[in-house]
C-alpha cells in the first residue's frame, strides 16, 4: 500500500486480496493497520522450514500449510487478512486441515 498527500487529499495504491491494483484520491483517509506477524520467538530459522518475509514460513494460501511440512500457519500470523474474525476463520479452517 502506498499513501501520498496530494493537493486534493491523499492518493492511495494499494492490492485488493484478488491482486487487482487500485489507486485513487480521497479528501480524507482513516486507516487502520494490523501488526507484522510476531514469530521471532519460535526459532524457525532453525528448522527445514522455508522463512519469507518477516520470518514467516512459506505456506499454501489456500490450505494455510507450510509447503513440505505438517505445519499451519493460521490468523494474524500468515498477514494474509490480520482482522480478528479472519483469524478466528482460518484457524478453524487450519484445524480441519490438520485433521
Amino acid at each position: 500500500m502506498r499513501a501520498t498527500r496530494v493537493d486534493d487529499g491523499v492518493s492511495l495504491r494499494y492490492l485488493r486480496a484478488d491482486g487487482t491494483a487500485i489507486e485513487a484520491t480521497y479528501e480524507y483517509v482513516l486507516a487502520a493497520t494490523g501488526r507484522e506477524p510476531d514469530v521471532g520467538a519460535l526459532g524457525l530459522a532453525n528448522t527445514s522450514i522455508e522463512l519469507g518475509e518477516h520470518g514467516v514460513p512459506q505456506f499454501d494460501p489456500q490450505t494455510l500449510q507450510v509447503h513440505g511440512h505438517p505445519v499451519f500457519v493460521a490468523g494474524d500470523a500468515n498477514g494474509i487478512l490480520p482482522v480478528l474474525h479472519e483469524a478466528a476463520d482460518e484457524g478453524r479452517m487450519a484445524g480441519r486441515n490438520a485433521a
